[in-house]
């Protein structure tokens, strides 16, 4: 069952109990899950506070996400991912210039 909102999709039904997965209308690039940001911040060995602090979202929220006690909506998960992208894309420079 798919719902349109503000021209993003949801593919999961609403009572999945986790972070639906969204796609962009017209786009084929998947917005990533929470716990998708979190696997790939820890693999390029960034910290929490790094990408939290760089997409302007309070500590508070990404422990209580963490814990499964919330979930974030997209516009926030939109920011930490593009904060996890920026990070890393500013990793691989520094490594390439040392």
């Amino acid at each position: 069952m798919r719902h349109s909102y503000t021209q993003l999709h949801l593919d999961v039904p609403h009572n999945c109990g986790t972070v639906p997965h969204l796609k962009h209308t017209g786009d084929s690039r998947s917005m990533l899950s929470f716990e998708e940001i979190d696997k790939r911040r820890a693999a390029a060995g960034l910290t929490r506070r790094a990408v939290y602090e760089r997409a302007k979202v309070d500590g508070e929220t990404w422990r209580r996400t963490a814990r499964g006690e919330t979930q974030l909506n997209v516009k926030t998960l939109t920011r930490l991912e593009t904060a996890l992208a920026e990070l890393v894309a500013q990793k691989q420079r520094e490594q390439a210039n040392a």
